[in-house]
């Protein structure tokens, strides 16, 4: 059966009613109801509903990648401040032998003072 469109303005149950601001504020406008659906409406309906959980998958991919990718910068971050760290302790520990160390430059440059 075809959908027509004057069958559904005639008395039906499933009618709407929504105040609609006319030339008078009592009166109403009647809404005709929604077709049924064929079966290539249906047929839509299923696609819109495997595109939406298609949608919801997609986004968790992408809020997977997005996490994974944080994570990774992360680590990235932590190891650089442990090289950081490692770093600058063998400087100090290099520093602080470098200081017991003899002075061999400043013992020549007293002794060209000396002479000169």
């Amino acid at each position: 059966m075809a959908y027509d469109p004057l069958q559904s303005l005639q008395a039906s149950p499933s009618r709407t009613l929504l105040p609609f601001p006319t030339a008078h504020p009592t009166e109403q406008v009647i809404l005709p109801a929604a077709p049924a659906l064929f079966a290539g409406q249906q047929l839509a309906g299923q696609q819109l509903a495997s595109q939406q959980f298609a949608g919801q998958q997609f986004a968790g991919q992408q809020l997977a990648h997005h996490f994974r990718r944080e994570r990774l910068q992360r680590q990235a971050f932590a190891d650089y401040c442990q090289r950081h760290r490692a770093l600058a302790l063998q400087n100090q520990q290099e520093l602080a032998s470098m200081a017991q160390d003899w002075d061999v430059r400043g013992w020549l440059e007293r002794r060209r003072a000396q002479r000169g």
